[in-house]
């Protein structure tokens, strides 16, 4: 009986291998694998390893042919089909390897059996999509994303008072993070053959936006001078210099030099002979008329808060401003320098009537309630060195004088000056701060008689002269 037992159930394990077998190798054809077995639900019964891998690839083209991408970007929407995707799969090497049970010994095919009979007869292989040309087409996209950013400008036309500023409008900028957007369509398209990939951005704010520009059209500050008693030559030096710095820009941080933008005082850049002071004294000179405009930008700069860094005074007090608030300049020698320490751009109109020049600046160097003020003190007076009598030799006078005791005034000694000027902040009306910002001495003058040059003949007699001798002063009277 124990015989006929092991027998029965040698042959029973026969049975079985034979059937594993049969169910995992096929029955007919060499290399075809058992009933039932799929990849990725696809059907490989009774196909050889080339028909099979034939019919994966088919399925792989067709897997691609239904993948959809969209990349959207607000209300756009850049959509791709199967034509732009290729698949990546390890198809090949399953189908590869589970051939490869079908051949070997006895003992390996017996391992095959147990294997599929452990994993099953369902074999899923990896499938991804990859986006063809991928660097290319996200360009594309972001061609039609990205904008620069852009800053406002301002047109200034000071001759336009009713719209002297037009400001244009800044644009924010729109920058794509390409290795995001890349990276995230590369996700997505592992997940799903069905992808929607939502661009991320980063906006840049422009430099100068509309406000930057709005703040600095505020008039801030105007000083105006007079000019009545000037003789043409004068006025057109005076409009001449006033025309290059009207309309003017000052950016923030920047110095700027009032030689620099008028320029040399030349007959060939239009200027003509008016007076000027020269070593002390008046006379004649080429641009006489300029440092009226100088001293009227200067007023209206310091009113406006502005940082003068270079400023001197003349060597004799003028008559168009008060002690120590004048602004001398000569091309080469004595300049006027100035800047705008604000954080927004101020802007020059300088205009000319029939007597009087205005400066006029406009800007954000001060709050709306607030505003500037100079105070000009005198110090001191300085004697002054009495009469210069010189004689007549050229015979300019000879219509009134001829004879040595005649006189004619041409000029009276005037005092020296020592005098201080005092920037004023008010805010909400209120004095709030007061600093010395100049202390300057201006030269006496002696006064000047002309005296005749020939000798009186013997027997004549002159009368008494009309004209008194100044004798120099030793101290200022009280």
């Amino acid at each position: 009986m124990k015989n006929l037992s092991k027998i029965v159930i040698t042959l029973a394990l026969a049975a079985l291998v034979i059937t594993g077998m049969v169910f995992v190798f096929g029955g007919s054809g060499q290399n075809e694998p058992a009933e039932g077995l799929s990849l990725n639900g696809v059907n490989l019964s009774g196909l050889n390893k080339q028909q099979a891998e034939a019919k994966m690839e088919e399925y792989v083209k067709a897997a691609v042919s239904e993948v959809t991408l969209d990349i959207i970007y607000e209300d756009k929407v850049w959509s791709y089909n199967g034509e732009s995707f290729e698949a990546r799969s390890n198809a090949r090497e399953v189908v590869e390897n589970i051939y490869k049970q079908n051949s070997g010994g006895l003992f390996r095919k017996l391992n095959s059996v147990r294997h599929l009979n452990n994993r099953g007869l369902d074999y899923t292989i990896i499938l991804n999509y990859a986006f063809k040309n991928i660097d290319e087409e996200i360009e594309s996209v972001i061609t039609e994303i990205e904008r620069p950013a852009l800053d406002s400008t301002v047109d200034f036309k000071p001759e336009n008072t009713e719209n002297m500023f037009v400001i244009t409008k800044s644009q924010t900028g729109i920058v794509v993070n390409r290795e995001r957007l890349k990276e995230d369509i590369v996700s997505k398209l592992i997940d799903s053959p069905h992808a929607l990939v939502y661009v991320q951005v980063t906006e840049v704010l422009p430099e100068k936006d509309e406000n930057y520009y709005r703040l600095a059209t505020r008039k801030i500050a105007s000083f105006s001078t007079d000019y009545t008693s000037s003789g043409k030559a004068r006025r057109d030096n005076i409009k001449l210099a006033s025309e290059a710095l009207s309309g003017m820009m000052l950016e923030p941080g920047k110095e700027y030099s009032f030689n620099s933008i008028v320029g040399a005082r030349t007959g060939i850049n239009g200027y003509k002979e008016a007076n000027i002071i020269y070593d002390g004294k008046f006379e004649k000179g080429v641009g006489g008329g300029v440092c009226q405009v100088s001293t009227t930008l200067y007023n209206a700069l310091v009113r406006a808060d502005i940082d003068i860094t270079e400023v001197s005074s003349h060597s004799l007090p003028i008559s168009y401003v008060p002690l120590a608030e004048d602004a001398m300049v000569s091309y080469g020698s004595s300049d006027l320098k100035f800047i705008n320490t604000s954080k927004n751009p101020c802007f020059l109109k300088l205009e000319n009537t029939e007597n009087k020049l205005t400066v006029t600046v406009f800007g954000n160097t001060l709050t709306e309630n607030e505003y500037i003020k100079v105070r000009s003190e005198k110090i001191r007076e300085i004697p002054h060195g009495g009469d210069k009598v010189v004689p007549d030799t050229d015979g300019v006078y000879s219509d009134k004088i001829m004879f040595k005791g005649e006189y004619i005034r041409y000029s009276y000694p005037k005092v020296g000056y020592e005098a201080k000027a005092y920037k004023q902040k008010f805010a909400g009306g209120k004095l709030v701060e007061e600093k010395l910002i100049r202390h300057e001495k201006y030269l006496p003058q002696q006064g000047l008689v002309y005296e005749g040059a020939d000798d009186l003949p013997k027997g004549f007699s002159l009368p008494e002269s009309n004209v008194q001798i100044i004798k120099a002063q030793t101290k200022i009277k009280s």
